[in-house]
């Protein structure tokens, strides 16, 4: 299957809310050092304390992050599935909440072999036991393939065209998801360089990997397609608004943001 302005638009819009949904991160770590008096500074993919603070003060730091990622995710979702409004919004809410899930997700996958992230540093601080970080890092992973399953149903409904077979949901799928995030990832790892931890490059490959299990769930949806059909592609204006978002990111946040109380 050829790669399609629909693929490339819908990467540009999958790339556009990675980079805000990682700001957001950032943002709740910032928010949450200031309300535990630590005088963090934030940049674009990473928060710095100047002051450690008690183990609360630097659990709720970590946890404010990805806690945030997901609850703002699953309400998007929910948004996703309930709105009504154009067809692009709606792509870009879904992509928006899908992130803001792998997310935390991911965090949690990484509990056991990233010691310095979000909630690997949470399960050092509060010395949560090997075996249940294995545990949390195992279920997480069953949730990577499972946590893309309830947006086919929105994605399914953008469908320009009746999904009448098996195999036109499958395409559909990729076109408008798998191809997207295999387009993005490389790009997001472009944008984010050079990066203060490799683990930040880990999770712009994470985001696009729950997408490998996107047919078989479109397959189930598609039953839901042409609901809120997408007008015919257009993705220079949101690629140009990437751009434009990475430079204006970089050229705030590369030197750092203080935050004091």
């Amino acid at each position: 299957m050829a790669i399609t302005r629909r693929a490339i638009e819908s990467a540009a819009l999958f790339a556009i809310a990675f980079f805000i949904t990682t700001l957001a991160h950032e943002l709740a770590h910032a928010i949450a050092a200031v309300l535990m008096g630590r005088d963090p500074v934030m940049f674009a993919s990473s928060v710095a304390c100047s002051i450690d603070g008690t183990v609360t003060a630097r659990v709720v730091t970590k946890l404010a992050g990805p806690l945030f990622s997901g609850l703002s995710g699953l309400a998007l979702l929910f948004v996703a599935r309930a709105m009504r409004g154009p067809a692009r919004l709606r792509l870009f809410v879904i992509w928006l909440g899908y992130h803001g899930i792998v997310n935390l997700v991911g965090y949690v996958f990484s509990i056991w072999f990233a010691p310095g992230a979000d909630l690997g540093s949470v399960a050092r601080l509060l010395e949560v036991p090997t075996v249940v970080q294995i545990a949390l890092m195992l279920l997480a992973f069953a949730g990577l393939r499972l946590l893309v399953r309830p947006f086919a149903l929105p994605l399914a409904q953008l469908s320009p065209a009746q999904l009448t077979t098996d195999a036109d949901a499958k395409a559909w799928s990729k076109e408008i998801g798998l191809f997207a995030g295999l387009i993005a990832t490389p790009v997001l790892m472009l944008s984010f360089l050079p990066v203060p931890h490799w683990l930040t490059l880990m999770y712009c490959g994470v985001s696009a990997l729950p997408l490998f299990d996107l047919p078989k769930a479109m397959v189930r949806a598609r039953g839901e397609s042409m609901k809120h059909p997408l007008p015919a592609a257009a993705p220079l204006p949101f690629i140009v608004t990437y751009v434009v978002l990475v430079i204006v990111a970089r050229a705030i946040f590369d030197g750092g943001i203080a935050f004091t109380r």
